[in-house]
């Protein structure tokens, strides 16, 4: 009988912790900022994923950073914002030099009541963002000094730390239109809507059962979604599916059908026709781009 071979995972298909990257102050972290020169080699390979928050912010250098298959430049008084379970890889010019702010959002939650409006925040915020020179000098400002209260270590270090993290949270969210803001602030079923999605899109594709969730009709949910996020509910689930589907095929060693049925396809022939439809491309030739890439 032939001895059966299992292959190793990909890095991208393993979420690392905090705890992979260095207990740079000797105990378990739960917040960290760092300058970006001592994280320019990464201690695991890329492209990863991780299962915390990670903010990269630029302050001088080039290059290009890849999150989630859109590639952007790196550029002075940029900010990338990554949440758990996103997929990116770096290519940075050696001189770059910037901050790594990286935290558990329970961790925030043990130092502030405010928990639930940092995490509609975090729901809000965009992949990338690009900042004018004086909102820039007091950003860096703020994360400069929470990276020196994690390093000196004084008492209440933590909880300040936290403080100034989630300050930095606040003022990236300023820079997002206010359009935006007031619509989704103001829509408490967008926030629920989109918890809900991320907990339960491998198992419930149907706007049906968001709905049941949430108290409301399916018609009334999509057209409410539509005013708040300008996307109804069923593109909203749909494109959480096939996020994770490109995640999978691109940086996963499983096989179609176990992409499939790990997103909540019963039949991988249906999968596979959901997804050439959305992108235009097979599984397989998708996959096989992502390769030679």
């Amino acid at each position: 009988m032939a001895q059966k071979t299992h292959n190793k995972p990909k890095s991208s298909d393993i979420r690392y912790p905090m705890q992979a990257f260095g207990n740079l102050l000797g105990h378990i972290e739960k917040i960290r900022v760092n300058q970006l020169e001592h994280r320019l080699t990464p201690k695991v390979p890329f492209p990863h994923k991780h299962d915390f928050y990670h903010i990269l912010i630029i302050t001088k250098g080039k290059g290009s950073h890849e999150v989630d298959f859109t590639k952007y430049p790196v550029l002075p008084h940029t900010i990338f914002i990554l949440k758990p379970g996103q997929i990116h890889s770096w290519t940075l010019d050696p001189n770059t030099t910037g901050y790594v702010v990286e935290f558990e959002l329970p961790a925030i939650q043990n130092s502030l009541q405010q928990f639930n409006v940092l995490e509609n925040i975090l729901l809000t915020l965009p992949d990338h963002l690009r900042y004018r020179y004086d909102d820039w000098k007091e950003l860096l400002t703020l994360v400069e000094s929470a990276r020196l209260e994690l390093h000196k270590q004084e008492e209440g270090y933590e909880a300040l730390a936290c403080f100034k993290v989630a300050e930095l949270l606040f003022l990236i969210y300023r820079r997002i239109p206010k359009t935006i803001r007031q619509r989704f602030k103001q829509d408490d079923y967008a926030q629920q809507f989109l918890r809900l999605v991320e907990d339960n899109f491998t198992s419930h594709h149907q706007i049906e059962f968001y709905a049941q969730k949430l108290g409301v009709t399916a018609k009334a949910l999509s057209m409410r979604l539509s005013r708040s996020l300008n996307l109804p509910a069923r593109t909203i689930i749909q494109n959480r599916c096939l996020l994770e589907a490109k995640r999978l095929l691109g940086y996963s060693n499983k096989s179609i059908n176990q992409i499939s049925y790990a997103l909540g396809f019963e039949d991988p022939n249906y999968f596979s026709r959901f997804f050439k439809k959305a992108t235009g491309q097979t599984p397989v030739s998708f996959r096989q781009k992502i390769k030679k890439s």
